[in-house]
């Protein structure tokens, strides 16, 4: 459970529907990422782009910005989140407990309780 998979599932959503595509069948859809974090996967999972068939680009800017471009039209989206929205303060017990994952000093009952807190929608 991640807001990171939830921003990158968004940000492929929108993509698909503005650019009205769907999953990358071979590379006609390229993706360009700017950071790592997780909402790469979701946009894996969504529009199909790995590295492995080459359409997706990794570009270490560390920025939550995300390019899609679709081959077959020649139309793009570049989507990005203001710099003032920050996920990870939209519910601070969640904040905490996530970062006493990353630590390994959570405990088994807050293991139990983190995936059952409300991120809220972002």
């Amino acid at each position: 459970m991640c807001p990171g998979s939830a921003i990158g599932y968004k940000a492929a959503k929108i993509a698909a529907e503005k650019l009205n595509i769907g999953l990358s069948k071979d590379e006609e859809i390229l993706a360009i990422v700017e950071n790592d974090s997780c909402a790469v996967d979701s946009i894996q999972v969504v529009l199909s782009c790995t590295f492995g068939k080459g359409n997706l680009i990794f570009k270490d800017y560390g920025k939550g910005v995300y390019t899609i471009i679709d081959r077959k039209t020649d139309k793009s989206i570049r989507l990005s989140m203001k710099e003032s929205f920050n996920p990870m303060k939209i519910n601070p017990k969640f904040t905490e407990l996530k970062g006493k994952e990353r630590n390994q000093t959570i405990t088994n009952e807050e293991k139990k309780v983190t995936p059952k807190i409300n991120i809220r929608n972002m």
